[in-house]
């Protein structure tokens, strides 16, 4: 699977790509070992950036990343999005919804 237009390299997407469910967390090794090969293989053709869109990459899993970045001398930036658990929104609501 190649990126998207705008450099995108998207663990779901991939997961479609070869399993047809964005959903399968059984290739979740597999699907990472792709990733890293089209990183690494963008980072050699010097595209001036690269996202990863990949909601389970643990403090572990990122340095992976940053090391392959530091071996091509690129920069890495990280954006975070904490979401609440289902459970905990709905918890939220009924609290809201109670003092409200």
């Amino acid at each position: 699977m190649a990126p998207r237009k705008d450099g995108v390299l998207s663990s779901d997407e991939l997961r479609w790509t070869l399993s047809d469910d964005r959903t399968n967390q059984t290739i979740h090794r597999r699907v990472f070992g792709v990733l890293r090969y089209l990183l690494k293989h963008r980072l050699e053709l010097k595209r001036p950036v690269t996202y990863i869109d990949a909601t389970n990459l643990t403090v572990n899993n990122r340095r992976a990343y940053i090391a392959l970045a530091d071996l091509y001398d690129a920069e890495v930036e990280a954006c975070f999005s904490m979401c609440p658990s289902r459970s905990a929104s709905a918890g939220t609501a009924r609290e809201t919804h109670r003092a409200g």
